[in-house]
C-alpha cells in the first residue's frame, strides 16, 4: 500500500507545472521505477494519471498526456491495454473538435491518437488505437463540412445583401435633392 500511495504523489509531482509547461522529471523517474519494482500498480498508475488528464487546468492536463504517452512507451503492452480501457475514450473527447476543450489540450489529444494509431493501430490486439484515429478523422471532417457549410451560407447572404444594398441605392440616391420624402435635405418634396 505505500509503494501505491508512493506511485499517487509521484504522479501528482510529474503532472504539476514546474514552469514552461513541464513537470518534475525526476518524479517521471520514480514512477518508472516503482512500476518496474511493481508490475502489478500499473492500474494504479493509469488511474492516477487518467484524474490528471481530466484536471481542469489546461497545463496539468498537457503534462499528464505526455506522462502517459512515455509510460506507454516504457511499460508496453500491459500498460496500453489498460490505457485503451480507461483512458482512451477520455483522451478521443478531448481531441474531438467542437466539444468544448482548450485548444492546447485537443491538439495534443488529436496528435497522440495519431502517434497511438500509427505506433500500436497495426496490432490486432490494439485495434482500438487505429479506430480511435478513425473516429477522429470523421468528426473532424463532420466539423469542416460544417464550417463550409455556414461559410456558404454568409457568403450567400453577403451576396443578397449587396444586391438588396444596389437595390436601394438606386432607390435612394445619395444626393440631398433627390431623397425621398421624409429623410430631410433641401428640395426633396417635403
Amino acid at each position: 500500500m505505500a509503494e501505491a500511495a508512493k506511485l499517487k504523489a509521484s504522479v501528482y509531482r510529474a503532472t504539476c507545472d514546474s514552469g514552461g509547461g513541464e513537470g518534475d522529471a525526476a518524479a517521471m523517474i520514480e514512477i518508472n521505477e516503482i512500476l518496474l519494482e511493481h508490475p502489478h500498480l500499473i492500474t494504479e498508475a493509469v488511474k492516477n494519471v487518467k484524474a490528471r488528464v481530466k484536471d481542469r487546468d489546461p497545463v496539468v492536463g498537457v503534462i499528464a498526456l505526455d506522462l502517459l504517452d512515455q509510460l506507454m512507451q516504457s511499460h508496453g503492452f500491459q500498460l496500453q491495454l489498460h490505457v485503451i480501457k480507461k483512458v482512451l475514450p477520455r483522451v478521443l473527447k478531448m481531441a474531438t473538435p467542437m466539444k468544448g476543450n482548450p485548444p492546447s489540450i485537443q491538439a495534443k489529444s488529436a496528435v497522440l491518437i495519431r502517434s497511438w494509431a500509427s505506433t500500436y493501430g497495426s496490432d490486432v490486439r490494439l485495434k482500438e488505437y487505429a479506430d480511435s484515429a478513425l473516429t477522429l478523422n470523421r468528426s473532424e471532417e463532420k466539423v469542416h463540412m460544417q464550417q463550409l457549410q455556414v461559410r456558404q451560407r454568409m457568403a450567400a447572404l453577403d451576396q443578397y445583401a449587396d444586391r438588396e444594398g444596389r437595390t436601394q441605392a438606386r432607390q435612394n440616391p445619395t444626393s440631398p435633392n433627390m431623397r425621398p420624402q421624409g429623410q430631410g435635405g433641401a428640395g426633396g418634396g417635403e
